[in-house]
């Protein structure tokens, strides 16, 4: 007697049809993210732009920030670097999203590549395994744990869609998540600030200024080719180590109530259980660089922050405290994001990384921070970022 109302081989060649038809689509990833982020979106921003209002009233803060970032870069001798200081544009969450999506897609399609690589081999269903368990929930459990090594692309477009869904609320602008885009134009969220200003009790135009400033500061070192292709080139390399985490995944299945179909839905609506780190020497290379590298970008951001916010808020160290508060909604997220890009924020080398770029930028012997970009030779590694000095002696040698 079967087990299955349409046969024993239904239920996998079913599955073994719809998956034939994801695997087709070189992009499936990406469409399945633009799906879950925009209805994320969507249900808590119906409204798709911006208040022209409040847009029209924050255009003029940028223009300050501009003026100030302006005079920062001529202050330290980076003027020649200026041309790639972008342009702020004040939108809407959903605009934010759909720019985001067209923006990042060349980074998400780089990690879609360097993981699907090695999983070009998972493609069929184990059929005889199935046959050979005569339990009718055991059969299920084990088509489950084959579905999702089959559908990485799509537990993968989940993951990337719930982390740009959520920011789109959340974030200030473009770059608070630190990926390079292809574009001159720096994206304020601007319901974001009006948000955070009302719940925080802190002047929207001060809010605004802070950050633009720093909106600007990361667009302009993260526009630096040696900065660039090093960040993209090490989350690829992060990517090569993900995989389906099918222990994790066995482990949680046992637990599934099958009389509930909810407990099905949250286990399938949940990437950071779908996905793990494969350990290597190279991916703990690959992740101690990313460290050092995004505490430099963090370390340049700061330093610009702290010196405009001088000349032009007043009270930011009120405003600092106050995005820290405000920015545990989305830390929910920080495991998505450890686990698809390898960002893992380290206090102590976060530190390091601002006292690193304060220790460039007070230097008055050379323009060690335009040195720092001219090539990925001379980023520093993680023993040089707690010695400046060091790294100076190493770089001098290359020059």
């Amino acid at each position: 007697m079967t087990n299955f109302p349409f046969g024993d081989d239904f239920m996998p060649q079913f599955l073994n049809d719809i998956f034939a038809m994801i695997s087709t689509a070189g992009d499936a990833h990406m469409q399945i993210a633009e799906q879950l982020a925009n209805s994320v979106v969507k249900k808590e921003a119906p409204i798709a732009t911006v208040d022209p209002k409040l847009r029209i009233s924050l255009e003029p803060l940028a223009a300050i920030v501009k003026m100030h970032f302006d005079a920062f870069l001529e202050d330290k001798n980076l003027s020649q670097l200026q041309e790639e200081v972008g342009s702020v544009e004040f939108v809407s969450p959903q605009t934010w999203l759909d720019k985001s999506l067209k923006e990042l897609n060349p980074i998400f399609s780089e990690i879609a590549d360097s993981f699907l690589l090695k999983d070009e081999t998972a493609t069929k269903i184990d059929q005889t395994d199935l046959a050979q368990t005569a339990n009718p929930e055991d059969q299920i459990k084990n088509i489950l744990s084959n579905v999702f090594q089959m559908t990485a692309p799509a537990s993968l477009g989940m993951q990337i869609g719930s982390i740009l869904g959520h920011f789109a609320l959340s974030a200030f602008g473009s770059y608070d998540l630190l990926i390079p885009r292809e574009t001159d134009t720096v994206l304020i969220i601007a319901d974001n600030i009006q948000k955070f200003s009302d719940d925080w009790s802190v002047e929207i135009n001060d809010a605004a200024i802070w950050a633009c400033t720093r909106q600007l500061a990361a667009h302009f070192i993260l526009s630096k080719k040696s900065i660039k292709s090093t960040l993209t080139t090490l989350i690829s390399r992060h990517a090569l180590g993900l995989r389906v985490g099918t222990e994790k995944l066995s482990e949680q299945i046992k637990t599934i109530d099958f009389s509930d179909f909810s407990s099905f839905e949250n286990l399938l609506n949940n990437p950071d259980s779908v996905f793990e780190i494969e350990p290597s020497l190279i991916h703990e290379q690959t992740t101690e660089d990313l460290t050092t590298i995004i505490s430099v970008i963090n370390g340049f951001i700061q330093n610009v922050g702290e010196s405009i916010d001088e000349k032009t808020v007043g009270k930011s160290t009120l405003i600092n405290e106050a995005v820290l508060r405000y920015k545990t909604q989305y830390s929910n997220l920080s495991g998505l994001i450890e686990t698809l890009f390898g960002y893992y924020y380290d206090d102590t080398k976060i530190e390091q990384g601002y006292q690193f770029v304060k220790n460039l930028l007070l230097a008055e012997d050379r323009d060690w921070i335009e040195i720092l970009t001219r090539s990925d030779e001379f980023l520093p590694d993680s023993l040089e970022l707690e010695d400046p000095e060091n790294w100076k002696l190493r770089v001098a040698t290359l020059l």
